[in-house]
Parts: C-alpha cells; sequence; structure tokens
C-alpha cells in the first residue's frame, strides 16, 4: 500500500454486522481527500515533468527524485491519483493480462474515429488532430483566403482498443514532480490537513473519528 495511504486518519465506524453487540472497526478515512493549498498547481515552475519508465512505482520514482520512497504519496497527490491500481501507468506484462482479459479477439476492431489535423490556406488550424468524430465527418467553413466555402472530407482516423488503451497509459506515463524544496512545507501542510478538529462531530482525537454511517462524507 502506498504511503499515502498512511497519511490519512482513522475512522471508527458502527460495525452493522453484528446485530448483538455495538462494536466499531477501525479503517482509514478515505473520505479525507487532502488537496494542496500553498503550492499553485496552475504554476509550471513548481514542478518538473517527468515520463514514467517501464514498471516503475511511485516509490522508485519518489527515491528518484527525492531520495525517499516514502515520499510517494506527494508523487500521487501532485498528480490527483487515489487509486494506484487503475490511476498508475502499467508494466508491460500487467498490461498485456490487462488487454487480453479485456479485449480477448477485439484488441484489433475500432473504438473510435479522431480527427485529422485541418488547416485553412493561410496555415491556421480550423480542426485539430485527436478530437472523437464519426467516421464519416465532414464540415464546411468559409476560408477567408480563398474567399469562399470549403467543404471537408475524409479526415476521420480509426484508433483501435489496442490505440486507444497505449493512449492511455502514455498520457499516465506523463506526470509532474513536486520540485523538492517544496517538500518540507507540503509535510507541514498535510499534517495540519488531515487532523480532525477538537469538537468536531464524535471527535475522539487529531487522527481518530468515530461514526455510525461510514457512506457520511467526512
Amino acid at each position: 500500500m502506498s504511503n499515502y495511504f498512511k497519511q490519512l486518519p482513522d475512522l471508527l465506524y458502527l460495525d452493522r454486522e453484528n446485530k448483538e453487540i455495538r462494536t466499531y472497526a477501525k479503517a482509514k478515512n478515505l473520505f479525507r481527500r487532502i488537496k494542496l493549498r500553498s503550492i499553485s498547481t496552475d504554476q509550471l515552475a513548481n514542478f518538473q515533468f517527468y515520463n514514467v519508465i517501464g514498471g516503475e512505482r511511485p516509490d522508485q520514482v519518489a527515491f528518484k527524485f527525492y531520495d525517499d520512497p516514502s515520499l510517494d504519496w506527494v508523487i500521487l497527490l501532485t498528480n490527483n491519483i487515489i487509486n494506484v491500481q487503475t490511476e498508475w501507468p502499467m508494466d508491460n506484462k500487467s498490461f498485456e493480462k490487462y488487454l487480453d482479459e479485456k479485449y480477448g479477439d477485439t484488441l484489433n476492431d475500432i473504438a473510435h474515429y479522431e480527427s485529422k489535423e485541418v488547416r485553412n490556406t493561410s496555415g491556421e488550424i480550423i480542426l485539430q488532430r485527436g478530437i472523437k468524430i464519426p467516421a464519416d465527418y465532414s464540415f464546411t467553413y468559409f476560408d477567408i483566403g480563398s474567399n469562399q466555402y470549403e467543404t471537408v472530407n475524409n479526415i476521420s482516423l480509426a484508433v483501435t482498443n489496442y490505440i486507444k488503451e497505449v493512449k492511455i497509459q502514455n498520457e499516465r506515463r506523463a506526470i509532474r514532480i513536486l520540485r523538492k524544496e517544496y517538500i518540507d512545507d507540503i509535510q507541514k501542510e498535510l499534517e495540519e490537513i488531515i487532523q480532525y478538529k477538537p469538537g468536531s462531530a464524535q471527535y475522539q482525537g487529531k487522527y481518530l473519528k468515530m461514526v455510525d454511517d461510514i457512506r457520511i462524507n467526512l
């Protein structure tokens, strides 16, 4: 399990399976979503960009950039990743198994169609590449350069299930790395954010709260 989850506070929630005795079970409060406040995610200068190599895990990436594998939660938090199993890029063996289980003999079937890039006579892009469109998509536009209406046809590119899944994996490989000089600030901020406040409902301690319904928003 990622060290991200170790940072989360605990819940004592009512065990509804036990009808005779009122008992509570302890679990991590996965509803406690953490969002950085002091570091602007819109400021590119706060990050560097990295492509995950092969089967690298978050802890290995954390060691590469921070010399500390336990800071894998920073890698996940920076990229808004909650479920490592479904949101982190797969290694080749896992990817092949996933494709086989999901698609079988339909791996090379067409998943959808995407647009080619279309420019007018002035070189301006009027349709970007990679937009999902129907197979027979066409459109008409007024070209200022030629001073007439132009109709564009045959701009659909077939995307197979395999190509679609490869693109998803490549997108997941492109992650952001918070610059090392911000780590101390983030750790201090995390410590503040995850604590329950005294006086809050069913407060048991800084890192423990009791609830009767696990479905409530905490």
